[in-house]
């Protein structure tokens, strides 16, 4: 009677003979791109992201002074059409600012309403965040009366035509560096399209 060939030991795996235990997919670990165990989902993110910037916009808003006297209400349309020249400076593609008062309001006694106020107080952030904090200073006081409002229209008009900020805004906003050799007056110089071959090989 033959004799059963011995197993070598190296052959036997250890803890035992029989075949390993099966992985639990729970303990396989996470994918390419996959979030953490026990962080949170992206809309959670993205949802608490977008309350932080509203809670943030709100108490900007409320940073607007109370007028000592009434502002007029052309002095309010004036600083309107000063951010909306300054919107067009940037050539983002915004949306113009649209604010109208009520029909039966003659002057505005309260702070500078907030779709009026952020827009204003971003253009002066830009500025600042620009390089060009010392040359357009924002002051919130100058907003106590309808000529400090004033005043603050006529900073944005020169804002809007002073192509160095236009410049070095758009480098921020595009990501981009700004140009330092361009000229206060001097137009940046216009781009070429792309040959035929270029634009049927996107």
């Amino acid at each position: 009677m033959a004799r059963p060939m011995p197993v070598p030991a190296e052959a036997v795996p250890m803890g035992g003979g029989g075949p390993p235990p099966p992985m639990n997919a729970g303990n396989l670990p996470p994918g390419p791109g996959a979030p953490p165990p026990g962080a949170p989902a992206p809309q959670d993110v993205a949802a608490a992201e977008a309350d932080a910037g509203q809670a943030e916009m709100e108490a900007v808003a409320k940073a607007a002074p109370h007028p000592k006297e009434p502002y007029p209400l052309n002095r309010i349309k004036a600083l309107v059409d000063a951010v909306n020249d300054f919107i067009d400076a940037l050539e983002v593609g915004l949306p113009p600012l649209e604010w109208a008062p009520p029909s039966d309001v003659k002057t505005w006694a309260q702070p500078l309403p907030p779709e009026v106020f952020l827009p204003m107080f971003a253009i002066f952030k830009l500025a600042a965040d620009s390089g060009f904090g010392d040359k357009y200073p924002y002051d919130l006081q100058k907003l106590e009366t309808p000529g400090g409002l004033a005043e603050c229209v006529g900073l944005i008009k020169k804002m809007a035509k002073d192509k160095k900020l236009i410049e070095a805004a758009k480098g921020m906003e595009g990501g981009g560096p700004p140009n330092p050799d361009l000229e206060e007056n001097e137009a940046p110089p216009p781009q070429e399209e792309p040959p035929d071959e270029v634009l049927e090989a996107v």
